[in-house]
């Protein structure tokens, strides 16, 4: 029966080779998870395709989709965010549904984590339909970095 390794082990492996004790990719494999929290107030006038500036991602902080969320009500019918960064705009999230109230745990466009290595904003852009003024949305950012 073959053994298989994953690809966090074979850096591993191979950075362990090369350097004695180094572990390649700390923080895939350890570290604290600390997590990044942003206010959104819906403004009034919203439309497909808009963009919001949710919170200042530090450099070298390895996103965790699986452990991120947004809590918030009803954002208005049809409503749906993409989570990610400018040039990459679903990196962490695609088609997040805000249209009814709770918490919506983001899903993965990338599988496993997201690596994000310069100080930059993290957004969401806008899909399926205007979100109604004034409403309350909480983004939960879990990241991770190596210590």
């Amino acid at each position: 029966m073959p053994n298989f390794i994953s690809d966090t082990v074979t850096a591993q492996n191979l950075a362990a080779s090369k350097s004695g004790s180094m572990v390649a990719d700390a923080a895939l494999t350890s570290g604290s998870i600390r997590f990044l929290q942003g206010k959104l107030t819906v403004p009034a006038g919203t439309a497909i395709a808009d963009t919001f500036e949710i919170v200042k991602v530090p450099a070298g902080a390895i996103i965790i989709p699986a452990f991120s969320s947004i809590l918030g009500a009803s954002a208005g019918a049809l409503s749906t965010l993409a989570i990610g960064f400018t040039g990459d705009t679903s990196a962490i999230s695609s088609a997040l549904a805000v249209s009814t109230a709770g918490i919506k745990h983001m899903t993965a466009s990338n599988v496993g984590s997201y690596k994000n290595t310069t100080r930059r904003s993290l957004i969401a852009t806008l899909a399926g339909g205007a979100m109604t003024a004034t409403v309350v949305l909480y983004f939960n950012i879990a990241y991770s970095v190596a210590e």
